[in-house]
């Protein structure tokens, strides 16, 4: 089985949590060949730097080129068949040069391939190729939401003004323990600043807080 990976599907794959680590695991395991080109292996060793660490992103590289069943394509044309974004054009003329059996993407990009009569280049998503590999076909991951929560929070606080202030007035107040700048006070909010004419006093701030 000859495969193209578009980058984000190696991206994706990479990591041992990721539902989609079985197919960089085949990879590893020579379930099928990988093919690439100079520029695509610049654009991997490029994008995993930057989403991962130039640490990570070296070692695929480097993983990829060592390894047998990774064979280098030359393109001796270019076919220039998704025109919305030139740089996909890369790995379907690896694919045509290569005779892959299809590339694996989940851009829509390469949607337009599928009306383009010839070079017929077929095109699967990463969940296709994972139930490819497996047998089972990838559970759906639903992307977690941070929801804003709000907390007390216990602090001293050194008025500013020896005059009383409303509760819930704005205010100007530096922490005793904190850098006494204007925005701590905006971002703290207090919810119960009692009326106080003294020079410290302690009250409950509800600060929102990502959970």
């Amino acid at each position: 089985m000859r495969v193209v990976l578009d980058t984000n599907v190696l991206l994706v794959s990479i990591s041992r949590r990721s539902p989609h680590h079985p197919i960089f695991r085949a990879f590893e395991e020579k379930q099928y060949e990988l093919l690439v080109t100079t520029d695509i292996i610049l654009e991997y060793e490029e994008i995993i730097g930057e989403e991962m660490s130039a640490n990570v992103a070296e070692n695929i590289v480097k993983g990829i080129r060592d390894a047998r069943n990774a064979p280098y394509i030359h393109k001796y044309f270019y076919w220039n068949l998704i025109s919305v974004d030139s740089d996909d054009n890369k790995f379907v003329d690896c694919a045509v040069a290569g005779s892959a059996d299809f590339i694996v993407t989940d851009d829509r990009h390469f949607k337009v391939l599928k009306s383009i009569p010839f070079p017929k280049v077929k095109v699967i998503s990463a969940d296709d190729f994972v139930e490819l590999l497996t047998d089972v076909r990838p559970e759906k991951r639903e992307k977690s939401k941070k929801k804003k929560r709000h907390f007390l929070k216990k602090c001293h606080f050194s008025l500013t003004s020896p005059k009383a202030t409303p509760t819930n007035s704005p205010c100007s107040f530096s922490c005793a323990f904190g850098n006494p700048v204007a925005g701590d006070a905006a971002a703290a909010r207090p919810t119960y600043f009692q009326p106080y004419s003294g020079r410290v006093t302690t009250i409950w701030l509800q600060a929102p807080m990502l959970a």
